[in-house]
């Protein structure tokens, strides 16, 4: 299993506001579910838009990889061949396992190259609209986690 960390301090807020709430709550699984929706959602755009939506478009492939690739994966954009790694980081399959704790969503992927293909041309990249819509589900499903403290 490959972790990818998603380090949400330099969303400041987004990550006060998970450590504070985390610190008044013990159980957030309720919220994992609509987290990794995002998250999901965030990483699909991310690929699909050849890295331009988390802002930096992805390098070309070299000519000789890019002739390779056209011949054995035609039609596939940068970082998608077989499609394994799609579906495990846009939620399409069991491949992989999401955690959050107090500053941190930590999404495993159970493919070795994933940690490669992040370092290079990252499939998960956070922007501040993300963090906004990470920060709403969080407060609009906070209201399970409270009913369920509350009893």
């Amino acid at each position: 299993m490959v972790n990818l960390e998603i380090d949400l301090q330099p969303l400041n807020k987004l990550g006060d506001d998970l450590e504070r709430f985390s610190e008044q709550v013990t159980d957030i699984a309720p919220l994992a579910q609509p987290t990794a929706a995002q998250l999901y959602q965030s990483s699909a755009e991310q690929i699909l838009s050849q890295g331009a939506r988390g802002g930096t478009r992805y390098d070309q492939l070299s000519p000789e990889y890019e002739r390779e690739k056209a011949k054995k994966y035609p039609g596939k954009p940068i970082n998608v061949r077989t499609g394994a790694l799609f579906a495990a980081l846009t939620g399409a399959n069991s491949n992989n396992s999401l955690t959050i704790n107090n500053t941190t969503i930590e999404l495993s992927v159970d493919l070795l190259y994933a940690a490669l293909v992040q370092e290079k041309r990252p499939v998960v990249a956070l922007t501040e609209k993300d963090a906004q819509a990470i920060a709403e589900t969080v407060a609009d499903n906070s209201v399970v986690v409270f009913q369920r403290i509350v009893g």
